[in-house]
């Protein structure tokens, strides 16, 4: 059995962990998430993934057994060795075995945001009025 394995991953600086998902776009190839900080309506977390292969999201309480069962799970992570990046690399046949593929993780109050894509991404904090 694989045991996956997850590194910190700070797409910015003094990210909080106490964010909420808000919105998603995707364009059949580039995914934009938009997530809020609970203290501070009008402060978006945009983060952008370009060459975005596959990606799922679900809510929180679908996965409680993974969130309790691997602490590591929570917050901002990035996997070269996850489950979900294996099954991807298996079902794509082998296609994409030279492309450097990262699974990003993003587990916040509202659910869990999986992707697998290369790098860049791009993430910024906005000030919106929504």
């Amino acid at each position: 059995m694989n045991i996956d394995h997850y590194e910190i991953w700070e797409p910015v600086e003094n990210i909080s962990n106490d964010i909420y998902f808000y919105d998603l776009q995707y364009d059949g190839r580039n995914l934009i998430i938009f997530l809020k900080e609970l203290k501070s309506t009008n402060k978006t977390l945009i983060v952008k993934f370009v060459g975005v292969l596959d990606f799922r999201l679900t809510i929180e309480s679908g996965r409680l057994k993974t969130i309790y069962e691997v602490p590591t799970f929570r917050g901002f992570r990035t996997s070269t060795e996850s489950e979900f990046l294996r099954r991807f690399k298996e079902e794509s046949r082998g296609l994409f075995d030279d492309d450097k593929l990262v699974h990003y993780l993003i587990c916040n109050i509202d659910n869990i945001i999986e992707i697998v894509s290369g790098p860049p991404v791009l993430a910024e904090w906005v000030t919106t009025d929504y």
